[in-house]
């Protein structure tokens, strides 16, 4: 996999986990029956985005090196099917 791939494969796997990880945590002041004037009750109150990005961030990098263990050019993958297999092929 070229360098290219790489960071389009860590892109993907960054903006699906933000996505999923985003909504965790949340409280509004709809919850709360709180009536604010000119706010959206349903907006989040501390929606701590820096601690959801750096947890994004490192589960995509986890998820990202496995990934990327098996698709390199000689990746475990193969790797493992070469030795299992290797007899077969002469």
């Amino acid at each position: 996999m070229g360098i290219a791939g790489s960071i389009i494969l860590f892109l993907l796997i960054w903006w699906l986990l933000l996505f999923t990880i985003l909504p965790l945590n949340i409280s509004n002041n709809a919850e709360k029956n709180i009536n604010n004037d000119g706010n959206d009750s349903g907006a989040p109150n501390n929606p701590q985005i820096f601690k959801k990005f750096l947890i994004t961030t490192i589960l995509s990098t986890i998820i990202w090196s496995i990934i990327y263990l098996f698709l390199k050019d000689q990746g475990l993958l193969l790797y493992i099917l070469d030795l299992f297999y290797s007899n077969e092929v002469n």
